[in-house]
């Protein structure tokens, strides 16, 4: 099963270097984040899965929302770290209402806010030296990292479409 997450991982970070090679600011990507039906458990169950790519996740929360016609009965869940490479999995219980689906069916959002590891994320930019101007990696670099503001929160997110 690990080695199905790791295939997403690699097919995530191709998806996101291809698509950031004209993009105006070119960040790695530092998270796999992934919900999917737990077929062991039962009917109301998800498996919430997080995974640290570049560098250890601090401070990690993470909420759900979620189509009118589900209720996601999991609370809010938080994490002191997750270290590079390591994985995370929880349960996600959810329960049908009586409200009807939305537009575009039922589905979980899963929220994830956390904390990057800053003094990783300048090695991982020379990387990009050749994408977009071939500037980004001296511009992340300088302006983001050089100003030592380590308190700010990135936040990911993703939905998960049920049958």
């Amino acid at each position: 099963m690990k080695s199905i997450y790791k295939k997403f991982g690699i097919l995530l970070f191709a998806i996101s270097f291809s698509s950031g090679l004209n993009a105006k600011h070119l960040e790695p990507p530092r998270i796999v984040m992934l919900l999917e039906k737990d077929n062991k458990a039962s009917e109301n169950c998800l498996t919430g899965f997080l995974e640290s790519i570049k560098g250890d996740l601090t401070s990690i929360e993470v909420e759900f929302e979620s189509s009118p016609d589900i209720l996601v009965v999991t609370p809010p869940q938080k994490f002191k770290s997750i270290q590079q490479g390591q994985s995370k999995f929880f349960p996600v219980e959810v329960e049908k209402t009586l409200k009807q689906a939305s537009e575009n069916g039922s589905w979980v959002k899963m929220i994830v806010k956390y904390h990057p590891d800053y003094l990783i994320i300048p090695s991982g930019t020379s990387e990009f030296k050749t994408c977009s101007d071939g500037k980004d990696s001296k511009r992340l670099n300088k302006e983001s990292f050089q100003k030592n503001n380590y308190s700010d929160s990135f936040t990911d997110e993703m939905r998960f479409f049920i049958d």
